[in-house]
Order: structure tokens, then C-alpha cells, then sequence
């Protein structure tokens, strides 16, 4: 369960405003965001998957377990899904690891 969803542009303002607040409501938390997807990888059998939403500029990248690389392989780019993982913070983008596509 998802213990925030959020759109992509807030989770991502909220963090270039003041990421210390930020990190202090979303850090190790479970964020659920929807968007399109402008990359996908897979490497070493890992998949990640960036998401933009209404071509923003803004990003969450999500790094999935590894029950869900069968699905990612599926993926393609533009594809709009919903994405929930846990949060580990911004580092030009918001990282989400352990991440589970939902739709």
C-alpha cells in the first residue's frame, strides 16, 4: 500500500524547494506516481524505468525488483504507467527503488 500518490511535478517540486522537508515526509516511504515513460534498462537483468509526466522535464526514476523485470522487458517507451516503490531520496531526479509496476 501506497503510503503517498503523488503526481510526478509535485513529489519533484517539493524536493527542488526544500529537499531536507522533503526527505523528512517521502524518505523510506512507499510513493505511487503515473506517468509516461521516456527510458528504459535493463542491465545485469535489473530494470529501470524513467518516468516523465506531460513532458515536465521533471523525472522519477525507478529502480524494480526483480520479479518485475519480466514485465519491463514488455515496456516500451511512451507507454503511461503507475508505478509504487520506496523512496531514497533526489539526486537530480527522485529515486524510487523496489519498485512494482501497479498498471
Amino acid at each position: 500500500k501506497a503510503d503517498y500518490i503523488i503526481s510526478i511535478e509535485n513529489i519533484v517540486r517539493e524536493f527542488e524547494e526544500n529537499e531536507e522537508i522533503a526527505n523528512k515526509k517521502y524518505l523510506d516511504k512507499i510513493i505511487q506516481v503515473e506517468g509516461n515513460i521516456i527510458d528504459i534498462t535493463l542491465t545485469d537483468g535489473n530494470g529501470t524505468i524513467t518516468l516523465d509526466s506531460k513532458n515536465s522535464g521533471k523525472t522519477v526514476v525507478c529502480s524494480m525488483i526483480a520479479s518485475e523485470n519480466i514485465k519491463v522487458v514488455g515496456l516500451q517507451k511512451g507507454n503511461k504507467i503507475t508505478v509504487r516503490g520506496i523512496c531514497t531520496g533526489y539526486l537530480m531526479d527522485v529515486m524510487l527503488v523496489r519498485a512494482i509496476i501497479v498498471n
